[in-house]
Formats: C-alpha cells, sequence, structure tokens
C-alpha cells in the first residue's frame, strides 16, 4: 500500500509539473531576435536636471487570442488577456540628448497572438516618482489612422515636481503600419 501512495503522489507531482512547463511554453512570449518596425522616441533633457530625472519608456503588450485568457478571480470568474511589459532604460548625452528606438514587434507572436498595445514612458525626478500620474502612454491601433507624422511633450521641472506644459500633445493614437516614420519628442526643462 505505501508503495501505490508514493507511486500515485509522484505522478500527481509529475502531472503538476509537466502542465506547468506546458503552460509556459505555451502562454510566455518569446522576444523577437529581429524586430522591423521600431518607433523612434527622442528628446531634450535640460543639464541642470540631468542628475535628478531617470527616464524608462516601455511597450506593453496583449494576447489576442481568447485560448489564452488568464483566470485573475477564480470566484468571481474574472478573466482577460495576459499583458508583458517591455521597458528600456534611457542615457543621456553630455549636453542632454536622447534618442531610443523601440521595437513595435518587440515579442513574436507565437500560439497567443501577441500584440503591442502601449507605448509609454514613466519617470522619477528627485525623490518624486512620475510613472503612476503622469497621463503618458500612447495607444497604438492597427486599424487607427496617423494625424501626426510627430508629436511632441514639454515637462517643466522646478525644485520639487514636474509639470505637462499645456501647449503639449498628451493623447494620440497612431497606425502601426505607419510607426516607423513617426516620432516621439519628449522634452525637460528647468
Amino acid at each position: 500500500m505505501k508503495k501505490f501512495i508514493s507511486i500515485f503522489i509522484l505522478a500527481v507531482i509529475a502531472l503538476v509539473v509537466w502542465i506547468s512547463v506546458r503552460d509556459h511554453l505555451r502562454y510566455h512570449p518569446a522576444k523577437n531576435p529581429q524586430p522591423k518596425y521600431f518607433l523612434t522616441v527622442k528628446g531634450h533633457v535640460d543639464p541642470k536636471l540631468k542628475n535628478d530625472l531617470k527616464l524608462e519608456w516601455g511597450t506593453s503588450y496583449a494576447t489576442t487570442n481568447p485560448k489564452c485568457n488568464k483566470t485573475y478571480n477564480w470566484l468571481e470568474g474574472v478573466s482577460g488577456e495576459r499583458i508583458e511589459n517591455l521597458n528600456y532604460a534611457v542615457t543621456f548625452s553630455s549636453n542632454g540628448d536622447y534618442q531610443l528606438r523601440i521595437p513595435i514587434d518587440g515579442l513574436i507572436p507565437g500560439y497567443c497572438g501577441w500584440e503591442v498595445g502601449d507605448v509609454y514612458f514613466s519617470f522619477k525626478y528627485k525623490k518624486f516618482d512620475y510613472s503612476a500620474d503622469a497621463d503618458t502612454a500612447f495607444g497604438l491601433s492597427k486599424t487607427g489612422e496617423a494625424h501626426h507624422k510627430k508629436i511632441k511633450q514639454t515637462w517643466r521641472c522646478d525644485n520639487e515636481k514636474c509639470i505637462l506644459s499645456k501647449s503639449s500633445d498628451a493623447d494620440l493614437t497612431y497606425n502601426l503600419s505607419l510607426l516607423s516614420n513617426h516620432n516621439l519628442i519628449v522634452n525637460f526643462k528647468k
């Protein structure tokens, strides 16, 4: 009887491990080793702010195959697409300029149909974190029309906080097929 229980427990453990490995291989996205589409982001940071500012750009991907939906709450039956974020830290030149090419097809679609949804940036200025309240995500759409070839934001930073300039573009939708010809410019001034 002990031998049967031991074999049964080992079989259950093997089944759980096999299911975990299978799900990881099926649902986990793979990075695209040769992306073709890029979005150029660039800007300038006032040299007086360079040491107090940490800037990061990122892309958010979601699954499009409903079979890959993730259950977020078993009790209520809440499920939705899986999300994966890729982040890119920015390095400033000696005069405060920066430029970054972000791959829009950075993940291989695979079984789950991974597709880019947003391009966003977040920054920390001194002790303040602007990743949550800066409202700086730019939605991407395969069916939308591109109304701008270039958008520009300017943040003005004083000794304690940064605010978005009123003359800046804040929320735009782009056509994914035209993204290789687009620029996002984000500047930070003292």
